[in-house]
């Protein structure tokens, strides 16, 4: 009885652990479309580049400026040295 009570157990384990596992296999998909075509929008990144974002840009804690703030464009812009 002992042996009949282990072996279920081990069947039910075994085919517990195939499932999960095929589980995350089928979950695990790429993106349809690489950025930034219509899957998703650019990242803002860290390169020396000038980056321009449409749309609004939220910052929710501290900005930090390590060079220059500057507002506005062409004629209309100010800067501020920080």
């Amino acid at each position: 009885m002992k042996k009949i009570i282990k072996s279920i157990i081990q069947t039910f384990t075994i085919c517990l652990v195939v499932l999960i596992g095929a589980g995350m296999v089928y979950a695990w998909t790429d993106a349809p479309q690489n950025p930034p075509t219509e899957d998703a929008a650019s990242p803002i990144n860290i390169s020396d580049k000038e980056q321009v974002k449409q749309g609004a840009l939220g910052i929710n804690g501290t900005l930090a400026a390590y060079s220059q703030i500057c507002l506005g464009s062409g004629a209309n812009q100010e800067c501020i040295d920080t």
